[in-house]
């Protein structure tokens, strides 16, 4: 499996180059847009896999993902080839990837550091976001952060009350209860 993997990665960034110096350094839309939907469709390949519980290969489909979106991403920075309505989905999908691969990670157990990094980048990708805050206060609580689980709740709470409301009993069950005076109002 493993192996199969990293034929894969190295297979997709070989082609990648290939066509690069094909076209001299130049990087057209319409290459950029075949590996952008290749990279959606190892996306959705997760998603299925998450479906069946399969989260060490639903992980790694993310990884790939990932991996193809960030040279899409970077080419255009670099090259300046890619417009504003090219950029946008690239790094909507991207933050999706980031979102589900931290997900897979949560759920495999242990690395939970790697899960905030993914979900940080999510959010410089996309900051309005609000998958990536929920993964965040779930980590926190989970790990006894007390202070990133209320900031975590802080935020929710103006833009998804109805996790916020969930996320503030799972908190209370953790930390306690807030006293009104230290928690605003709720």
């Amino acid at each position: 499996m493993i192996a199969t993997t990293i034929r894969l990665h190295l297979r997709q960034s070989i082609w990648i180059a290939l066509v690069l110096v094909l076209l001299g350094g130049c990087a057209t839309t319409s290459v950029l847009n075949g590996l952008h939907e290749t990279a959606t469709a190892s996306n959705r390949e997760g998603l299925a896999l998450l479906e069946q519980d399969a989260f060490k290969a639903a992980q790694t489909r993310f990884s790939n993902a990932i991996n193809l979106l960030e040279q899409v991403l970077a080419t255009c920075e670099d090259t300046g080839d890619c417009d504003r309505q090219t950029l946008e989905p690239v790094r909507d999908n991207l933050a999706t990837a980031y979102t589900n691969r931290a997900y897979t990670r949560m759920h495999l157990g242990g690395m939970d550091e790697l899960a905030l990094a993914d979900l940080d980048r999510a959010l410089e990708l996309a900051p309005d976001r609000v998958e990536p805050h929920q993964y965040r206060a779930v980590i926190a609580i989970r790990s006894l952060d007390e202070a990133a689980a209320w900031e975590e709740y802080l935020y929710l709470r103006e833009r998804d009350p109805a996790f916020a409301d969930e996320l503030f009993q799972a908190y209370e069950e953790a930390f306690g209860p807030r006293l009104p005076e230290t928690t605003g109002s709720r």
